[in-house]
């Protein structure tokens, strides 16, 4: 996918995490169909019925949990201007979403801190809880900005701290009241 200029796109372990999320949750669909198709062969006058559905079932799996798993990791980005937020999330497409600052009614920020294991080269990401905060550093840590609007509620996830900064930085002062949970 090419890039575009100015856009924050996820980063590639993120982007990795996403995509086990929709295989999982793929997979764990894949039963429905699978119990429709133990359904037929209890209730034997239905088959058309039930394979039908089993289809429909198998289609709407395919289409929105895999594949937008698959786009949301690697088309997933933003961008900020003076006055908005730009949001391109997509399911097979370029879906652009874009917010005004003065239409953000709340904004909640979440971080989370990289825990890595010796010798695995495994990277959880656990809460901020005291354990955490006595082994990592700032640099570690990650940050969920939800933006709360009339039309909805957006996330920006998985955001590094001066990207976090960033987006903060275009509400009016450092206390303003629509931001109710800075994990400090």
């Amino acid at each position: 996918m090419k890039r575009e200029e100015g856009y924050v796109y996820l980063s590639g372990e993120f982007a990795r995490r996403v995509r086990k999320r929709a295989a999982v949750l793929f997979s764990c669909f894949l039963l429905i169909p699978a119990a429709l198709v133990a359904l037929m062969f209890v209730a034997t006058g239905f088959w058309d019925v039930f394979l039908i559905v089993a289809l429909i079932a198998l289609a709407c799996d395919a289409l929105f949990v895999l594949a937008n798993g698959l786009c949301y990791a690697s088309r997933f980005c933003f961008t900020v201007t003076d006055s908005t937020i730009r949001i391109r999330r997509g399911l097979c497409c370029r879906k652009l979403t874009v917010l005004r600052f003065c239409d953000v009614l709340r904004v909640r920020v979440k971080r989370y801190f990289r825990k890595k294991k010796v010798g695995t080269g495994v990277q959880e990401y656990k809460g901020a809880g005291k354990s955490a905060l006595r082994f990592l550093s700032e640099t570690e840590a990650v940050y969920d900005v939800r933006l709360y609007c009339g039309s909805g509620k957006y996330d920006l996830k998985y955001l590094s701290q001066a990207s976090a900064a960033a987006v903060l930085s275009y509400f009016e002062d450092e206390n303003d009241e629509r931001i109710f949970a800075r994990g400090e």
